[in-house]
């Protein structure tokens, strides 16, 4: 026996009541989190980040296999229990970064064609600097060696020199030229590794060659904040009205 039309428009509008009633729940969530956290630390009120991909989901063991690999001792780490797309992280700004820390970072000007958004991945090496020579590391350098380290050196050197230049991001790269947005005035700093929990290999060990799928190692003027709270998946409403908007206005974009 086939269902009614009545029937049949009953399951829609019901299933359209449980969607509004679903985003509803989800926004009087999102208020009640951050009210809350506005009552509790007050103004200004901290800067937020929506996960948008899965590279610091733990899914199997992969993540700690390669801790362990690398003689990483993770106990203390932060998040160290990862977290996934639609998570919200609560930021916090601090001068000193720790081995494990997640941070936020903008990417060199030759990573994917020096896309816009920033990145949010954990710190597994750091490498210290003095009057423009490696000095010691700690952590892991995974694939890196002491001559990319060097060249890194170079490239926050060409940076100096160019400081004057006008960046063009939607320019091609030339070889040589400076490749990073914010770099360090001086020849004391830190450069950082960095690796997505869920990733096999680090941010900086892609496929080795292809700048489009590994980035220079990280100077910490590059790195926006820190990570310090995590907010399970009320993210995911800002990345649905951004996927609605990008279905709404894609007819409207040439190909």
């Amino acid at each position: 026996m086939q269902p009614s039309k009545s029937n049949h428009k009953f399951d829609i509008k019901h299933e359209a009541f449980s969607l509004v009633h679903d985003i509803v729940y989800a926004l009087v969530a999102v208020l009640v989190v951050f009210g809350t956290m506005y009552l509790i630390l007050g103004p200004p009120f901290p800067p937020i980040v929506v996960v948008v991909s899965t590279s610091m989901l733990h899914e199997d063991t992969q993540w700690k296999n390669w801790f362990e690999e690398n003689n990483l001792n993770y106990a203390g780490f932060q998040l160290i229990g990862g977290f996934d797309k639609g998570d919200v992280i609560i930021t916090k700004q601090t001068k000193d970064i720790s081995l494990g820390d997640v941070i936020i970072y903008e990417r060199d000007l030759e990573h994917y064609g020096s896309q816009s958004a920033p990145i949010i991945h954990r710190a597994t090496g750091i490498i210290t600097i003095n009057n423009w020579k490696f000095e010691n590391y700690s952590g892991t350098l995974d694939c890196i060696k002491e001559e990319q380290i060097e060249e890194a050196i170079e490239s926050v050197k060409i940076c100096n020199e160019e400081a004057t230049t006008n960046y063009n991001l939607n320019a091609p790269i030339i070889k040589g030229s400076c490749q990073y947005k914010n770099f360090p005035k001086e020849g004391n700093f830190k450069f950082y590794l960095t690796k997505g929990d869920n990733n096999p290999i680090s941010d900086q060990c892609g496929l080795m060659g292809d700048t489009h799928t590994s980035m220079r190692l990280i100077p910490e003027t590059q790195v926006i904040t820190n990570a310090w709270i995590l907010i399970p998946k009320v993210g995911y409403i800002k990345i649905w009205l951004n996927d609605i908007i990008f279905y709404v206005t894609s007819p409207f974009r040439g190909h």
